[in-house]
């Protein structure tokens, strides 16, 4: 049999857990990595009285107002919050955190675990989101960025590569057939396949790569930092998950295939041009009967 305190320690995310006064009585491995405070620090201290002081995004003080191991003990549920811990470094950390109560044989609350994760990929994608709404730059349909701010990204992008090099891949994703779908499908159907594919595509890509949808089963992506062939890693990778997603209509599973056509930015470019160069490996793809292709590009050394 496994050692339990093992199994915990072993855990991706930070794991502790509190008696019903709040008091620390486990910290695991994984906690002590994501905050940078050692078990022996921690354990036996109130939560509320430790270094940690989780605060929300508005700055409140969630120990005092609205602590969620107080929460899901009081309401014997389950609970998840978005919240600010702070580190023995001195900054704050996103982080999500998972609040369960614990139970003893007779049914009563006897305290609760929490387990935690850095949110700080997400919560950046969902300041972007939040940005691109703002100012009108997204799409309504994906909630991917629209036409117009991947063009004047790809401009803030080629302005940059004036002072110093950087290695911006272009990458265009076509769902294949699409007018065949229009054809096929009602238009709230259709509209669900192509969040899907949207949905999949911001999923899995990188915090500083921006995706939009500028057409009709069309998505383009500004690719941060590649080579050619990491650009075509990318690509592939995510033709591979977008063919693998798929909507239930009535008792059928309806699919996106793709193609993917992917450019580097050069430094005389434009996005359109860009864009073109793509549109060509899409047509060097469908000849050839895969779903990705590249232009190559050597950079100088």
């Amino acid at each position: 049999m496994f050692n339990s305190k093992l199994v915990l320690d072993s855990l991706y995310d930070g794991l502790y857990t509190v008696t019903r006064l709040r008091k620390i009585n486990y910290w695991n491995r994984s906690a002590e990595t994501i905050t940078g405070y050692r078990a022996d620090e921690i354990s036996n201290l109130h939560c509320y009285e430790g270094p940690l002081k989780h605060v929300d995004s508005e700055g409140t003080d969630l120990c005092e107002h609205g602590c969620p191991l107080t929460w899901a003990m009081t309401h014997r549920q389950k609970h998840e919050a978005d919240v600010f811990l702070h580190h023995r470094d001195g900054h704050r950390v996103p982080v999500k955190v998972k609040v369960a109560p614990l139970y003893d044989e007779t049914g009563e609350v006897i305290g609760a675990a929490e387990s935690f994760a850095d949110n700080t990929v997400q919560m950046l994608a969902l300041e972007r989101l939040a940005e691109l709404e703002a100012a009108a730059l997204l799409d309504p349909l994906t909630c991917l960025a629209n036409k117009t701010y991947l063009e004047s990204q790809s401009q803030r992008y080629l302005r940059e590569m004036v002072r110093q090099p950087k290695h911006i891949g272009v990458m265009v994703i076509e769902i294949d057939d699409y007018e065949a779908l229009c054809e096929r499908l009602e238009v709230e159907a259709r509209n669900r396949l192509v969040q899907v594919v949207a949905e999949t595509i911001r999923s899995n890509s990188r915090p500083l790569d921006l995706f939009g949808y500028v057409d009709d089963g069309c998505f383009v992506g500004l690719i941060h930092d590649v080579t050619s062939n990491q650009l075509y890693t990318v690509g592939r990778k995510l033709a591979a998950l977008i063919e693998k997603s798929n909507i239930l209509l009535g008792d059928q599973l309806v699919q996106a295939k793709v193609a993917v056509g992917g450019a580097m930015l050069r430094p005389d470019d434009s996005f359109q041009a860009a864009v073109a160069r793509c549109e060509k490996q899409l047509h060097t793809v469908r000849q050839g009967g895969g779903n990705v292709a590249v232009e190559l590009h050597f950079f100088k050394v």
